[in-house]
């Protein structure tokens, strides 16, 4: 009888065990695809040797090769825009324009910040293993992701390399469940850089006008 209870508790954990398709699931209900991403965010950095810079961003993907970015802060002010093979780059301050041929090196430099899409869609991911209270902690080659089952919501990321320890805590709106802010702390060689990114707008990007990546 004793050996026919485990068994029944040990098939019932396994059927209720929280796996990674679930996860994604529920995150791809909160975080935007990052091809159907629109959002503005200020981005405040902090580091020993730099002091304090803060810049205001404006990113919107529409498929992989449809992208309009600005930025802002007290020494530049810019807007580049890719169509296709084309990128688009505009000085907002002297309206001087030029077009260059897309390549690698431009594409990487429009990436979004890291985690504002869902990060467990790529890459290889362990299942979820439970961390503590309704905390499961999922790790995979080169991040470990922490996730709230009771509310669908990534709460840290951590990443450490021979040198280097970065972690990322995720807050979010209350209201829409969406994402909102992202604090960022990098310990590279003892010296600690920390990264606030916080978001005005995160939305799905399709009500974003096509004439705008018009060249």
């Amino acid at each position: 009888m004793k050996k026919l209870f485990f068994y029944f508790l040990m098939v019932c954990s396994t059927s209720f065990a929280l796996s990674l398709e679930d996860v994604n699931r529920e995150l791809n209900k909160s975080f935007i695809s990052e091809d159907s991403l629109e959002m503005k965010f200020t981005t405040t950095i902090s580091s020993p040797d730099i002091g304090m810079q803060t810049m205001e961003s404006y990113h919107v993907r529409k498929g992989p090769k449809k992208i309009y970015f600005e930025m802002k802060n007290s020494l530049l002010s810019q807007r580049m825009i890719v169509f296709g093979e084309r990128i688009k780059i505009i000085d907002l301050k002297t309206k001087y324009e030029t077009i260059v041929k897309n390549n690698a090196q431009f594409m990487s430099y429009l990436q979004t910040p890291e985690s504002s899409s869902n990060p467990l869609e790529n890459g290889n991911w362990k299942e979820p293993v439970f961390f503590t209270e309704s905390v499961y902690k999922i790790e995979g080659d080169s991040a470990t992701y922490y996730y709230d089952e009771k509310k669908k919501q990534l709460t840290k990321m951590e990443r450490i390399t021979n040198n280097s320890n970065t972690l990322i805590i995720f807050e979010y709106d209350p209201g829409t469940k969406r994402l909102s802010a992202m604090k960022i702390s990098m310990m590279v060689d003892m010296k600690e850089t920390k990264v606030d990114i916080i978001f005005s707008k995160y939305q799905n990007s399709k009500a974003f006008p096509d004439k705008n990546f018009e060249f």
